[in-house]
C-alpha cells in the first residue's frame, strides 16, 4: 500500500525525519503511536520502531439510464483502485441500446461494459426508440400531411403524431381509411401504420346516386352528408338548422325523412324502407336507426333526463332516468320488457308492487314494452 523512509541507526538525542509515500489508489493513515504527521520529526533516545498505516482509496462507480422508460441498467458498485467493474444496460421492449457516456464526456460503446477502476465516475446508458414507419395517403380528393412535415416519415416508437387532412375544392373530408372520423386526429404509433384520408365529392353524391329526389338543406354547417343507393324514390329531406352533424343514410327507399333543428348529433339511418322518421330539436344526441321496415316513428318517442319525467301516451305509466336505470312507474301486473334498437332483448322485468327499474348501459335509443301495449321507444340522455 505504500512506502516508508527515513529509520537508521542514530546517536542518542538527536533529531531525524520519518515519512511515508501511499501507492496509487491508497491514502495513509497515520503512525503506528498514534500521530498522524507526515512527514515528522523525532527525537531518538532509544531504539524505537514506527510503523506507517495505509488503507485503500473506495471509489464509486455510478450507472444511470437516459430515460428510465426506455431502459434499465445495473452495476453501480464501491470498489479499490485497480479493481474492475462492470455495468450492463437492459433496453425495455421496442427500444435498443447505443452507449454509455462517462461523466468526462467521452462515449463507450460496450454492453455489457467493463471497466479498470482508477477514479470516481458516472456512466449513462443511452437507449433509442425502434422505429416504424407511417404514411398518410389521399383517396384524391385533397391533401394530407403528418404535423408540419410531408406525408411519410420513421417516426420512434410510441411518438404522438397529428394528421391532417384538407379538402380541395368543394370536397369535404369524410373519414378515415381506419374509420376514424376526426380531422385533425392524433395517433401514438406502435407499429407500420398507413393511414388514407377519404373524402366526399359533393358532386358525385349529390347528383350521381340520388334520383327523383327532393333534398333541403337551410343553415347547414360543419356536417358531412352521405347519401348512396337512393333511388327512384320521392324523398324530402328537411335538414335545418343542422350543426357539426355527420348524417349516413344508406340505401333509403320510399322513405320520409324530416330532421330539424338538431345540434352536435350524429344520425345514421341505414337498411330503412317505407319509414317515417321525425327527429326534431334532438341536442347531444347519437340516434341510430338500422334495419327498420315499414315502421312510423312520430309521437312515441319519450326523452327521458335525469330531471325529467314523461309519460307514456296511452299506458298511463312514466319512465324516467334514476342513477343510470331507466324506471318504469304505473305497470304494475304487467310484465316489462326492455330492447335495444335493433330489437334484441335485454331484460324483462315484472313487479305488483314496485317501480322497474333496468340498466340503461348506455345513453341512446331503447324500447320499451308494456304488456301487450305496442312498444315504446325511449332516448336515453345523460
Amino acid at each position: 500500500m505504500g512506502t516508508v523512509s527515513g529509520g537508521g541507526t542514530y546517536y542518542e538525542n538527536t533529531n531525524t525525519s520519518i515519512s511515508a509515500t501511499p501507492n496509487t489508489g491508497c491514502r495513509f493513515t497515520g503512525w503506528s503511536d498514534g500521530v498522524s504527521t507526515n512527514p515528522r520529526t523525532i527525537n531518538v533516545y532509544q531504539d524505537t520502531t514506527f510503523t506507517a498505516m495505509f488503507e485503500y482509496i473506495d471509489y464509486i462507480i455510478k450507472a444511470q439510464t437516459n430515460n428510465s422508460l426506455r431502459g434499465t441498467v445495473d452495476g453501480t458498485d464501491t470498489v479499490h483502485y485497480g479493481e474492475t467493474v462492470t455495468l450492463t444496460a437492459t433496453p425495455n421492449e421496442h427500444f435498443t441500446f447505443l452507449y454509455w457516456q462517462s461523466s468526462n464526456g467521452a462515449t463507450l460503446g460496450g454492453n455489457p461494459l467493463t471497466l479498470t477502476v482508477t477514479n470516481n465516475g458516472t456512466f449513462t446508458a443511452y437507449f433509442a426508440a425502434e422505429q416504424h414507419s407511417v404514411a398518410v395517403y389521399s383517396d384524391g380528393g385533397g391533401t394530407v400531411r403528418i404535423g408540419n412535415s410531408g406525408n411519410i416519415g420513421n417516426y420512434d416508437y410510441f411518438s404522438q403524431l397529428t394528421l391532417t387532412a384538407t379538402a380541395n375544392g368543394n370536397n369535404a373530408f369524410l373519414r378515415w381509411s381506419d374509420g376514424n372520423n376526426f380531422n385533425p386526429r392524433t395517433v401514438t404509433i406502435t407499429q407500420d401504420t398507413a393511414f388514407t384520408a377519404l373524402f366526399l365529392n359533393g358532386t358525385t353524391y349529390l347528383h350521381d346516386t340520388i334520383i327523383d329526389t327532393v333534398y333541403f338543406n337551410h343553415y347547414t354547417h360543419d356536417t358531412t352528408y352521405i347519401n348512396n343507393y337512393i333511388h327512384d324514390t320521392l324523398m324530402q329531406f328537411v335538414n335545418q338548422y343542422v350543426h357539426d352533424t355527420t348524417f349516413v343514410n344508406n340505401y333509403v327507399h320510399d322513405t320520409l325523412l324530416i330532421t330539424i333543428h338538431v345540434f352536435d348529433t350524429t344520425i345514421v339511418n341505414t337498411y330503412q324502407f317505407d319509414t317515417n322518421i321525425y327527429n326534431t330539436y334532438t341536442y347531444d344526441t347519437t340516434i341510430i336507426n338500422t334495419y327498420i321496415y315499414d315502421t312510423v316513428w312520430q309521437h312515441d318517442t319519450v326523452y327521458i333526463h335525469e330531471e325529467g319525467i314523461g309519460d307514456v301516451d296511452a299506458l298511463n305509466a312514466k319512465v324516467y332516468i334514476n342513477d343510470g336505470q331507466i324506471v318504469v312507474e304505473g305497470a304494475e301486473g304487467n310484465p316489462v320488457s326492455l330492447y335495444d334498437i335493433n330489437g334484441r332483448l335485454l331484460a324483462t322485468r315484472r313487479d305488483d308492487f314496485f317501480p322497474l327499474r333496468f340498466d340503461a348501459p348506455a345513453s341512446g335509443a331503447y324500447m320499451i314494452k308494456i304488456g301487450n301495449h305496442p312498444a315504446r321507444k325511449v332516448v336515453v340522455i345523460r
